[in-house]
């Protein structure tokens, strides 16, 4: 598999910078340095790949084959050069990385705890579970499936126009493993990658604010156990990738004040250039940070440095983004999205008004985001308050200019909209000591700048829902200032805290509701013995088999719904239990029982975020027989048709293509390039 040939050289180019690294830093510093930095390096890669090869219609699996091949040449060539791999001392050290000889035993065994039953878990999602996340089926992979069909990245004919406008580069490493590998497999693995990486950073900014090797453990569980981030790192979206990028921008923003080189200026510049290009908020973030870097080199080291890093900056920018802002050009009129008014039009981000009083409703709103825990009540509560400053400021709790959606203070436990409520309260307060000591200036304007940050993204942006993911760069920001304060503050003792927060995140891990890795409502129900208020049974026979157990809990004589039977009373824990037993035993909870990856149909699987879509296709999947090669979706609305084509594809059916047959008539009046109108 070309796949195999990708990864030789991810590992080649790692070995080459680990050695390099190894010569000046500790085994473990070099490591983290080396994994961050071959992962960016094959972030340039990508970019180059498939902006050039889609220029000449080649984006396939044999100029992908060849490319990597190049490329693992070339590490090969080096590796030789600097015999890399005849360094035995280099293979000693690296493997002493997990042997943690240093550490204290009862942190071995927390690191191996982490890594086997937290970290190993994730890994194992990223690599066996389908992709089957609501934004992915929608249009980041759909579009991936165009680009595989036409060899480029040209926009096409949809009738979900985000799939051409919306950022791309996430997409773009996606497609490299879909060349690679001939199948969606292994696409996980891309956020699954940008965690480590995104993990990688954290500590070693840890390190830099001269934490211990405790400290900067902490500061990598925080980011590790942060909800929306163990969710992010299954899925195909494209937040932690960005995140992971502008951790790398503001860690070698640092690096660069302290040490002016232009291999430092190169590693911020393109970080922060593939960040926006990621998704554009990172812009937002990054913005208060660029400044500063600016500034404080200005102030260092002189004007003209300052002016050449200024044009590197602005060469990255050029050379990513100009291609793609032709494409959306030539089709829109316009460099980032249809403008109000054309028939390309879909929908309004920005804020439509400004002003002190609508950036502080935003704010709230979005710190709203993340304070709803599992109890109504509370959550009730909060949505008062929230209403109260409204009323206090003057505005709407969902005025319609700084809104796309309506303000619920909601606990979700959902890919896209998890809230991160104890990182939350630990930021707030970890914030109050920090500043109430004196010194620490660094971290205090890492909190100063990602909070301004914050503060342009609210103030920019209309409020969505789904925005937790969005604030991820916050919250990795966050997990430093958190753990430096913990460790560095408080001086509070570490282990036990990390224990806390590997529990804190056991339902996130293994209950994700796309991708369970164990049926955890089956097993809370029986946990807290959840007994139905109402039993539903599929027929008389099943109801004679519950009846001479269950009827003195069940009312099996009510008749306002057939085969349905309400409770009679509120019963103790012993007697909930019984009654759970029974019905267990009866395979009421058997469709429960079932809802892992390892034993959901794989068909079914790919339509959990669409699960009403599921049932009519099942009818008609068999239709699509061994001698369809081509397959048209007509939508009317904007649909993403990702998870029909897995589906067939995965019925030995690898061949099939998908495409649109319905589109808005301006994609065919000449407003299309005729290289994709149909």
């Amino acid at each position: 598999m070309s796949i195999f040939i990708g990864v030789g050289s991810c590992l080649l180019c790692f070995f080459l910078r680990y050695q390099a690294e190894l010569r000046t830093r500790g085994i473990y510093t070099a490591s983290r340095l080396a994994l961050i930095q071959t992962l960016l390096v094959h972030a340039v890669l990508v970019l180059i790949y498939s902006e050039i090869f889609s220029a000449f219609d080649q984006l396939n699996t044999l100029t992908a084959t060849i490319y990597w091949l190049v490329i693992a040449g070339v590490w090969i060539g080096l590796s030789i050069q600097k015999n890399t791999f005849k360094d035995k001392h280099l293979y000693r050290q690296f493997i002493q990385i997990f042997r943690f000889n240093t550490f204290p035993t009862v942190y071995k065994l927390i690191f191996w705890v982490a890594i086997l039953f937290f970290i190993a878990p994730l890994g194992l999602l990223a690599v066996y579970s389908t992709p089957n996340n609501y934004d992915s089926n929608s249009y980041h992979i759909t579009r991936i499936l165009v680009w595989l069909l036409n060899q480029n990245l040209d926009h096409f004919p949809t009738t979900h126009i985000q799939q051409l406008y919306h950022n791309v580069f996430a997409e773009y490493l996606i497609l490299q493993v879909f060349l690679l590998t001939g199948t969606d497999q292994l696409i996980n693995v891309i956020q699954f990658g940008a965690m480590l990486g995104s993990l990688s950073v954290v500590s070693l900014f840890g390190k830099r604010l001269g934490m211990d090797y405790k400290g900067q453990f902490l500061i990598g569980i925080l980011l590790f156990t942060l909800p929306i981030g163990i969710f992010e790192s299954t899925t195909t979206q494209s937040d932690y990738v960005a995140c992971f990028l502008f951790l790398c921008f503001v860690y070698g923003g640092f690096q660069l004040i302290d040490a002016y080189t232009y291999k430092n200026g190169l590693f911020c510049c393109v970080a922060l250039a593939l960040g926006g290009f990621t998704k554009y908020p990172i812009f937002f973030f990054a913005c208060p940070f660029a400044v500063y870097f600016g500034l404080t080199l200005l102030i260092r080291q002189g004007f003209k440095p300052t002016a050449q890093l200024f044009i590197l900056a602005v060469v990255c920018m050029i050379l990513t983004f100009t291609p793609f802002f032709v494409r959306n050009y030539s089709l829109f009129l316009h460099v980032l999205s249809p403008p109000e008014g054309s028939a390309f039009f879909a929908e309004k981000i920005p804020c439509d008004r400004h002003s002190v009083a609508y950036t502080i409703s935003n704010v709230v709103k979005n710190a709203g985001l993340h304070v709803a825990l599992p109890y109504n009540h509370y959550n009730v509560f909060m949505d008062s308050v929230i209403q109260w400053i409204h009323k206090k400021i003057g505005v709407s709790v969902n005025e319609p200019a700084i809104s796309l959606n309506a303000y619920a203070t909601t606990f979700s436990v959902q890919e896209d909209m998890v809230p991160n409520t104890l990182h939350f309260v630990l930021l707030l307060i970890n914030g109050i000591f920090l500043f109430s000591q004196r010194g620490n200036r660094e971290v205090k304007m890492l909190v100063i700048l990602a909070s301004i940050g914050m503060i342009i993204f609210c103030t920019l942006l209309k409020f969505q829902s789904w925005s937790t993911r969005t604030h991820m760069p916050y919250f990795a920001i966050g997990s430093i200032v958190i753990g430096f304060v913990y460790q560095k503050v408080l001086k509070l003792r570490q282990s036990v805290f990390i224990v806390f927060l590997l529990l804190s995140c056991i339902p996130f891990v293994y209950g994700n509701s796309n991708k369970m890795l164990v049926p955890t409502r089956y097993f809370s129900k029986r946990i807290v013995a959840h007994i139905p208020k109402t039993v539903n049974v599929s027929s008389l026979k099943m109801k004679q088999q519950l009846e001479p157990s269950l009827g003195p809990y069940y009312d099996f004589n009510s008749t306002l719904v057939k085969y349905s039977y309400p409770i009679k009373d509120v019963y103790p824990y012993s007697e909930r239990m019984k009654i759970f037993s029974v019905l267990d035993d009866a395979g009421y909870f058997d469709l429960e029982k079932q809802e892992d990856v390892f034993s959901i149909d794989r068909t079914k699987a790919y339509f959990m975020s669409h699960i009403h879509d599921y049932e009519p296709f099942r009818q008609v999947l068999p239709a699509v027989g061994s001698d369809v090669k081509n397959v048209g979706f007509f939508f009317r609305e904007g649909v993403g048709f990702y998870h029909f084509w897995a589906s067939v594809m995965h019925r030995n059916h690898p061949d099939v293509h998908f495409n649109y047959i319905y589109y808005p008539p301006v994609f065919v009046a000449g407003k299309c390039p005729t290289s994709i109108c149909v």
